[in-house]
């Protein structure tokens, strides 16, 4: 009705309205195509991050059962040592498969005796997920620096009460 109104009243700002309203259905078309796009990207990557973690949790058990000659019925039960890990990244298809997933192996290396500390065991689970902060894509969030204050709190009082 607008546009009926515009054409008898002037032609010309008929068309320029009508410009504008063409102008701005294409602007609002490209922007949701850009938003599903964007969309999909993020589910792909998702999906990828997820496919390698399930690959990194075979390969791991698969080494396991061959390290260990013994049948891995459920993972969950699976506890792994500091030496255990060792023999893990001596297998090649461990280190594929870390590699696979962007895990930098390097600093992976220099921080097991911070992961194994007191000689403590990792459950399957807590040793995947401990790599795969190790990604290369994985940036540094709030909740790493509030733990790494929470942790340097505990150690500082650790070393207070050993001073004394």
């Amino acid at each position: 009705e607008i546009m009926r109104d515009t054409m008898e009243h002037h032609l010309f700002f008929w068309v320029v309205l009508f410009v504008y309203l063409l102008l701005a259905s294409v602007t609002i078309m490209n922007m949701m195509l850009g938003v599903l796009v964007d969309v999909v990207k993020s589910a792909s990557q998702v999906e990828q991050e997820s496919l390698g973690a399930k690959a990194l949790r075979d390969s791991l058990i698969s080494e396991i059962q061959r390290i260990d000659n013994i049948e891995v019925l459920d993972p969950t039960c699976i506890n792994v040592t500091k030496e255990h890990f060792f023999l893990l990244l001596e297998r090649r298809e461990v280190l594929m498969s870390l590699h696979s997933c962007s895990v930098d192996i390097c600093g992976l290396i220099d921080l097991i005796d911070f992961l194994f500390m007191d000689d403590k065991q990792l459950t399957l689970y807590d040793l995947i997920r401990t790599i795969l902060q190790f990604r290369s894509c994985s940036a540094a969030t709030v909740k790493d620096v509030v733990e790494l204050r929470k942790y340097l709190t505990h150690e500082l009082e650790l070393l207070k009460a050993s001073l004394r």
